[in-house]
């Protein structure tokens, strides 16, 4: 989605949507690199065996022509992305997360991490 602007399938329903992604049926319109193309066809490959691998993804041609010293956001849209993102503070929207921390200071305290470790 990033790159084509929208999701490659879609679907009137759930049932429909998951019969699209398992046989690959979707529309690529032609106001991307052919490169790019290609790219989003190799990964959404249904069979497996054909689709691309992380290394063959990463060294496709389409990776070329990066500019590696772009800056994709500005300081202020980093500083949003910092706060609201859960990779930044996972237990912000894990309910569980004080809990579990509770039992495993419970456990080491009774000693019975012996069998968790």
């Amino acid at each position: 989605a990033m790159l084509y602007g929208t999701v490659p399938f879609k679907a009137h329903n759930m049932k429909d949507l998951h019969a699209s992604i398992i046989t690959a049926k979707y529309s690529l319109k032609d106001t991307i690199s052919a490169h790019a193309i290609d790219l989003i066809q190799h990964i959404l490959e249904p069979d497996p065996d054909k689709r691309y691998s992380i290394p063959q993804i990463l060294s496709h041609p389409w990776f070329d022509d990066i500019n590696e010293d772009i800056e994709l956001f500005n300081d202020q849209e980093k500083e949003k992305i910092l706060k609201e993102f859960t990779y930044n503070n996972t237990g912000r929207y894990n309910r569980n997360a004080d809990n579990l921390q509770l039992s495993r200071d419970e456990m080491n305290n009774t000693g019975t991490t012996d069998s968790f470790t």
